[in-house]
């Protein structure tokens, strides 16, 4: 069916509206962080922190906050033991419900999810921005590893690859903030 110009004109227009809504219900894009409210940035100077507002003026115009700038200076984010999206809970919560179910009513081989732990804790803690990257043809195995990527905040995927699965985990913040207690613990503890 040929529409005329306006009408591709209007569903073009409807298309980006729509693509503009969904990235900002998919929540923060990589390299921002709205763990503790408003996205923190880690500006170029070692150690300085900013906190990104909604207000960007342009050139010359201020806004009323951090002398015009849009910028308010704070101090960094909280770390796991302090951030509420760090406690063993909410930590728990992130993990989808398909996967909290399994976790809670099958017996879960703890040494397997004790390692993966080791294994993303030590790779994420030397290269946060670094993509991690395992061949596992066994499900359940996959199954727990994106159990413990959800519950660290990580980004999990699997793909074919050569007729085997391939994961790759990503971090998706600027910084690793691993949990304050770890997913087999929490589960030890609740089990």
């Amino acid at each position: 069916m040929n529409r005329s110009g306006e009408e591709q004109e209007r569903v073009l227009r409807y298309l980006e509206d729509e693509g503009h809504s969904r990235a900002r219900r998919r929540g923060p894009a990589r390299g921002e962080d709205r763990r503790r409210g408003g996205a923190w940035v880690q500006g170029r100077a070692l150690g300085s922190w900013r906190r990104q507002t909604s207000c960007d003026p342009a050139p010359g115009r201020g806004c009323g906050l951090a002398g015009g700038r849009g910028l308010q200076l704070a101090s960094p984010p909280l770390g796991p033991a302090e951030d509420p999206a760090y406690t063993p809970r909410e930590c728990f919560q992130r993990i989808s419900r398909r996967l909290r179910a399994v976790l809670k009513r099958s017996r879960i081989p703890m040494e397997t999810l004790e390692t993966w732990e080791e294994r993303l804790l030590g790779f994420f803690s030397v290269s946060p921005q670094a993509v991690y990257t395992a061949m596992l043809d066994n499900s359940f195995e996959r199954l727990l590893l994106h159990a413990v990527c959800q519950y660290m905040d990580l980004i999990s995927a699997s793909a074919d690859l050569e007729g085997r699965r391939q994961m790759k985990v990503s971090n998706r913040h600027l910084q690793f903030l691993p949990p304050g207690l770890l997913l087999s613990a929490y589960l030890e503890q609740h089990s």
